[in-house]
This record gives structure tokens, C-alpha cells and sequence, in this order.
């Protein structure tokens, strides 16, 4: 939906007029795509403990789901070079 509207506002840059509308609306457009990437980044909570996995997601209305450790059978944590720099990582259970 965010890319569509990118391109309908790209569109407009050509035109004189409409420069400083379609450039302001770009940078609402960016700052409510990063904010949303944000927030959901934000609200995910992983805890490995000695004896379970905790999973808490969501800002508002918490949802926490919790696993023994002993139901785990190997924990995999891919990471490239430039996820190990910023300290990010997908953590894969089975």
C-alpha cells in the first residue's frame, strides 16, 4: 500500500506546483512506515531461561506464550554480517 503511494507521489515531483505537497506527503509516508516497523520490533520479547522459553508479542493486549525446555530440541539463531553488527537476529525453535 506504502510502495503505490510512493510511486503516485514520485509522480507528482515532476510537476512545479506540486513539489512541496508530494515531498511532505514522502516523508509522512516514510515516517509512518518506520514508525510501524518500530513499534512491532519493539513489542516482541524473547527470554531463554534455564527452564523455559518465554514469548511475550504485542503493545497494548500482551500475548505470553511459555515452553519448557525440555520440550526443545535445538535452537538455531541465523545471522549475517551486518545482523551480527546491528545486534539482531531470528531465533528458529524445534
Amino acid at each position: 500500500m506504502s510502495g503505490r503511494i510512493a510511486l503516485v507521489l514520485l509522480g507528482m515531483l515532476r510537476e512545479p506546483p506540486n513539489r512541496f505537497v508530494a515531498t511532505a506527503a514522502l516523508i509522512v509516508v516514510a515516517i509512518c512506515s518506520w514508525l510501524s516497523a518500530f513499534m512491532s520490533r519493539s513489542s516482541v520479547e524473547l527470554a531463554l531461561t534455564s527452564r523455559r522459553i518465554i514469548y511475550k508479542s504485542r503493545l497494548i493486549r500482551r500475548n505470553t506464550i511459555e515452553m519448557n525446555l525440555s520440550k526443545v530440541e535445538s535452537v538455531d539463531v541465523p545471522q549475517s554480517i551486518l545482523r551480527r553488527l546491528l545486534n539482531y537476529g531470528h531465533a528458529l525453535l524445534s
